[in-house]
């Protein structure tokens, strides 16, 4: 929620006003107001191991970046990154920056269309590493959306206006994906409608077209979907489908209740084979809002 909450509320820095002239240049001092002209504006959270001095940006979901800033560990904005922004190509922009990016916990790209939230990797999180032909790490499918970032540390990313990707079915079937952002060594990238169809044995091939050839990487998947069971007016049981995840594979569950919700779980920890039998999760008071909870493999 936190980024939620300082796009609604710490807009104070930034961005741009739709009824006003587009700042030219990010490394200027003129930083105009911005009152949202409607709810929230888009935003895409990706994880990254490096920055840099160079960053490529779809600008189809992020129009022109006009401010970087740091998010601070208690949500409040820290220092103001200085770049040019340069159009390379219908689809890409690149964004250098007067200093290289060497350490960061999180930074916001603000733009004219949408917005990044860049993350320092986790552990725990969607980062693959591709080296030496073989991948290691983890792909989950949460409600059919799919956000993973693969890094390449033998590889350089030089042309990214030929970059793609996409997850192949068992009968070869492309589901093409979105890149966010990617530099010389890391594919930020997001799914929509990944289903069980995409995942066999607890694998995916994730295609990824780098320049003028193609390279299949068999990776580990899993996913999840949920449903709801009324119990009595206002209260529900959310109930899960888990694949791709061994019957006895211990899952654990984080819940975020929004203003005005109550969640009340059932247990924190569900082995495969209990929630595909429908056992509940949780029970969740006023459903006519979203429910926000992620499942995550157990220690």
């Amino acid at each position: 929620m936190k980024i939620i909450n300082l796009l609604k509320t710490a807009l104070i820095l930034i961005i741009v006003c739709f009824a006003a002239p587009i700042i030219s240049n990010a490394s200027s001092s003129n930083i105009l107001s911005f009152t949202l002209p409607s709810g929230l504006p888009n935003y895409n959270e990706v994880y990254l191991q490096s920055i840099g001095s160079t960053l490529y940006v779809n600008t189809e979901l992020t129009g022109k970046v006009v401010v970087a800033r740091e998010i601070k560990s208690d949500t409040s904005l820290g220092k103001k990154y200085y770049f040019d922004f340069n159009q390379i190509s219908d689809t890409w922009a690149e964004m250098v920056f007067d200093n290289p990016i060497l350490n960061f916990n999180e930074i916001i790209l603000l733009g004219t269309r949408g917005n990044v939230l860049l993350k320092k990797s986790a552990p725990g999180y969607d980062i693959l590493v591709y080296k030496n032909g073989t991948s290691v790490g983890t792909l989950v499918s949460r409600l059919g959306f799919v956000n993973g970032t693969i890094n390449f540390p033998d590889s350089q990313l030089l042309d990214v206006d030929s970059l793609n990707v996409s997850i192949q079915k068992p009968d070869g079937e492309k589901h093409k994906g979105k890149v966010i952002v990617a530099n010389d060594r890391n594919i930020a990238f997001q799914f929509s409608g990944i289903n069980s169809t995409f995942i066999y044995n607890g694998k995916s091939d994730l295609v990824i077209r780098l320049r003028s050839k193609s390279i299949l990487i068999d990776i580990d998947s899993w996913g999840y979907t949920y449903d709801v069971e009324r119990i009595e007016t206002n209260k529900n049981n959310l109930l899960a489908k888990v694949y791709g995840l061994e019957p006895n594979r211990q899952l654990n569950i984080k819940y975020e209740a929004y203003e005005g919700q109550v969640i009340e779980p059932y247990s924190t920890i569900f082995t495969v084979e209990e929630i595909n039998k429908g056992k509940p999760l949780a029970m969740v008071q006023n459903d006519n809002k979203p429910i926000k909870f992620d499942l995550f493999l157990a220690k």
